[in-house]
């Protein structure tokens, strides 16, 4: 089955383009530089399941997927390692059975929520599409699919919670700048096709 396809069952349950980006937290400045729209609306939710960890960048994955849509081939260890430094930690969501998380559910649009999977290097095969069920403060259940980690081998530092969670663990005004990068990279990259 195709991520397309995945992404159209999944959103059948609820609107299209709902996801959640653990990178963001709350921080609208963040999912501006993401996906490039002012006044993105999210609401905070409860995603069953999930629980949100730190990854020092030792512990991001170092191989390069075969179909790595990278211009350079690099890691996505490698990709993050040029963009930031060696002390760099990031946010990511990670399988807990007993547990979950309190993330922000942002509504994209299609070509957001790739601008959004080029930022997590999905495709480069830092994270995977993760699909779930989130809570909303009214008490409705809501499909959404979130980035980060389920397919092994992965390994990460230490679990966040949410008393304890700040919306950038790294200086936000790189963190901006480089997501603006990265959706420059991801739109010179389909418009050239490749």
């Amino acid at each position: 089955m195709k991520r397309e396809d995945e992404l159209k069952i999944n959103q059948e349950v609820n609107k299209p383009g709902a996801t959640i980006q653990y990178c963001t937290g709350p921080d609208e400045g963040m999912m501006k530089s993401m996906v490039g729209r002012d006044k993105i609306k999210g609401e905070t939710v409860i995603f069953l399941g999930i629980g949100l960890g730190i990854q020092k960048i030792y512990q991001i994955r170092n191989t390069i997927p075969s179909n790595t849509p990278d211009p350079k081939k690099r890691s996505s260890q490698t990709i993050i390692r040029d963009g930031f430094n060696d002390n760099f930690e990031l946010y990511l969501c990670i399988p807990d059975p007993k547990g979950s998380s309190h993330p922000t559910m942002w509504n994209l649009t299609q070509e957001e929520f790739d601008l959004a999977r080029e930022w997590e290097l999905v495709d480069q095969g830092m994270q995977e599409d993760l699909k779930g069920l989130a809570i909303t403060d009214d008490g409705k259940f809501k499909a959404c699919i979130g980035h980060g980690l389920q397919k092994m081998p992965f390994d990460f530092d230490r679990i966040i919670l949410r008393d304890t969670y700040k919306p950038f663990i790294e200086d936000p005004v790189k963190m901006l700048e480089e997501a603006d990068k990265s959706r420059d990279i991801f739109a010179e990259r389909t418009k050239s096709g490749k």
